[in-house]
């Protein structure tokens, strides 16, 4: 596989876990898409993935994604086709997040000093920092993140005096380690946290037979990633489509 296919089936396994917290997975064409009901609201949580951008039938996509307010398409780097036939029905880009992979050979993950204790985390402790971290409601993701099974996954998180403080999570199939969830609360930034939990659930990773790794990076944690072995492969499209606008 190449990084851009492997990225890709990353998000894809990420994304068929929600249905242990009750979201409907399904296929159409190449599509794969998650519908969660408890946040009809929010695109991220209801979105489609695909193989193939000849194969993705928007038209079904829609009809699938009826019951909720705002669904989204992650366009691959490089599908400008397929852009062209999201905006003609009237969906905008709500983001362009950065495809990112590596082998994991190639990853800096040897341990650091921190000024925390890193350990085990649970979904309701990686909601609790990722939801002010990224400016979202309290319980905006943990209603949804408390009912997702942990089978797959690596979770950390950073405490300092029992405050949990910054996490990271991947989730681990066919030798890739997926990684989501990588957060650091506001008055704990910039202390190395977030980047040694991510480290730390990338050498459970390794140790249990991955050899690749993916994620999807923000601008500002691109370079982060960058200078931790990452190769930067291109920008998403998240094609987004809200109600009323298609």
């Amino acid at each position: 596989m190449t990084l851009q296919q492997l990225a890709t089936a990353g998000i894809r396994g990420w994304y068929a876990t929600f249905a242990s917290a009750g979201s409907e997975v399904a296929s159409f064409g190449s599509a794969q898409s998650v519908l969660t009901a408890l946040r009809p609201e929010r695109s991220l949580l209801n979105a489609a993935v695909y193989d193939d951008p000849r194969d993705v039938p928007l038209d079904e996509l829609a009809a699938f994604f009826e019951p909720v307010e705002a669904w989204c398409l992650w366009v691959q780097p490089g599908h400008e086709d397929l852009v062209a036939m999201c905006e003609a029905r009237g969906m905008a880009i709500d983001g362009t997040p950065m495809m990112m992979g590596a082998q994991l050979a190639d990853v800096d993950i040897a341990p650091r000093d921190v000024p925390a204790e890193i350990g085990p985390a649970t979904w309701a402790e990686l909601a609790a920092i990722n939801e002010p971290a990224y400016g979202m409601p309290a319980d905006h993701f943990g209603v949804v993140l408390r009912q997702l099974s942990t089978d797959g996954y690596q979770l950390a998180v950073a405490r300092r005096d029992g405050m949990a403080l910054a996490c990271g999570g991947a989730h681990v199939a066919n030798g890739n380690a997926h990684v989501v969830f990588v957060a650091s609360l506001p008055t704990a930034r910039r202390q190395g946290l977030a980047a040694e939990c991510m480290r730390t659930v990338l050498r459970a990773a390794a140790a249990d037979g991955c050899t690749t790794t993916t994620l999807e990076a923000s601008g500002a944690g691109e370079p982060i990633y960058v200078a931790m072995g990452y190769d930067s492969i291109g920008r998403y499209r998240m094609m987004e489509a809200r109600c009323g606008n298609v």
